[in-house]
């Protein structure tokens, strides 16, 4: 069995800080998961020793206008001279997620919540189609715990 705790300590301090509580995860709990305003529900997990990742699960795609909504989540996927990317795609239950890769090590709680808040930016964004993708909009998105 493999040493969670610092994936457990990474995502306890990010929870923390956005005013969730979370109950001790058990020795083996590789993903955590938590829901945003109702709108959609957020993974953390640990991918292995050195990576972990946040994921916002935004249900099945329906996709009205394919060219347009795709288009959008697909030129959200471009180089950026930002650390991290969320990456939009379909997993292989198509839900539209949008993702991103950190590293366990060597990230202090200010730069987690930087990634976080990046990624349910653009969440948000893949959420309303009617708001087109802009890469410099990045506003904190609010957080609240949902029963």
């Amino acid at each position: 069995m493999r040493d969670l705790s610092e994936f457990h300590r990474r995502a306890s301090e990010l929870l923390h800080h956005l005013g969730f509580d979370m109950p001790v995860p058990a020795s083996d709990q590789d993903v955590i998961s938590l829901a945003i305003d109702q709108r959609f529900t957020v993974h953390l997990g640990c991918i292995d020793d050195d990576h972990w990742f946040i994921q916002a699960d935004l249900g099945i795609a329906v996709i009205d206008d394919p060219t347009t909504q795709l288009a959008w989540a697909l030129r959200g996927n471009q180089l950026a001279a930002s650390p991290w990317l969320p990456v939009a795609a379909l997993d292989t239950n198509d839900h539209l997620v949008c993702w991103l890769r950190l590293p366990v090590q060597g990230n202090d709680l200010p730069t987690v919540v930087a990634a976080f808040d990046m990624l349910v930016a653009s969440a948000e964004r893949l959420l309303e189609p009617a708001t087109p993708l802009r890469r410099h909009d990045s506003p904190a998105p609010p957080y609240r715990q949902t029963p």
